[in-house]
């Protein structure tokens, strides 16, 4: 077993577990069923790129979730999926839409999400 083949079983067993980072959202790809998925979710004040420096972006946050069938996504469409989680833990559950995918791996989406 190579740590490359272990990034994914560790994304989805730690990082994707409820009991330690995750909760549970509502992912609907475009033109497909809702699915219950774990994801971890950054909910902060974003900071702007360099043209916008100094504004805060408030509407939006990072998700991240794995990649893979069954506990996850396999493909994102940007402007198109949506998710549904609250603003902050213990709320009632707000749609979001994907704005960005900021990275993929083998085993994890980081993706931008916009209410």
């Amino acid at each position: 077993m190579t740590l490359k083949s272990q990034i994914p079983d560790d994304a989805r067993h730690s990082f994707l577990n409820p009991d330690e980072f995750a909760e549970e959202i509502t992912y609907t790809p475009f033109g497909g069923p809702p699915v219950s998925i774990n994801a971890v979710i950054a909910r902060k004040q974003i900071e702007a790129d360099e043209q916008d420096q100094g504004h805060v972006l408030e509407n939006q946050c990072e998700v991240y979730l794995a990649n893979r069938a069954a506990s996850g996504v396999l493909s994102v469409q940007k402007g198109k999926d949506t998710l549904s989680f609250p603003e902050q833990p213990g709320g009632s559950p707000v749609s979001w839409f994907v704005v960005d995918v900021i990275n993929k791996d083998d085993g994890m989406w980081r993706l931008l999400v916009q209410k």
